[in-house]
């Protein structure tokens, strides 16, 4: 026989997900530098107090060069989502962000890695991806 979960103790927290946001399309650049560390945290609540970006609903990963997977972390100590992005793929991933936006990065890859924060909503998609 299952083992029921107990609704009335599950947490809910606020995502900010498929929205347009009021202050247009935008995106982060990220060149994530794992030759000097293998972990790095982003915090972004300055970025919105500043309202330079409201939100970030979906990452785009390339990890075309290179044979090591990603971890990535969304907001650690609440949601915790984790997305594992195997190398040799590009992709889009959605985020399950609240806000403000915290986000850690893992890779032993030992070079950089472009990554794009996205305040719009991009349908999943993941491709295998070598350069010539």
């Amino acid at each position: 026989m299952p083992t029921n979960i107990n609704a009335p103790a599950l947490q809910i927290q606020e995502t900010f997900n498929f929205q347009v946001p009021c202050e247009g399309a935008k995106c982060i650049k990220l060149l994530l530098d794992f030759s000097a560390d293998s972990e790095f945290d982003l915090d972004l609540e300055q970025f919105t107090q500043q309202s330079r970006i409201s939100m970030v609903q979906s990452i785009y990963i390339d990890l075309s060069d290179t044979a090591n997977a990603m971890v990535v972390i969304v907001d650690p100590s609440g949601l915790d989502q984790e997305i594992v992005a195997n190398g040799r793929t590009q992709g889009f991933y959605t985020l399950l962000s609240p806000n403000p936006p915290r986000i850690v990065f893992k890779c032993a890859s030992g070079q950089p890695q472009r990554v794009h924060l996205l305040n719009v909503p991009v349908a999943g998609v993941v491709w295998a991806a070598t350069h010539p």
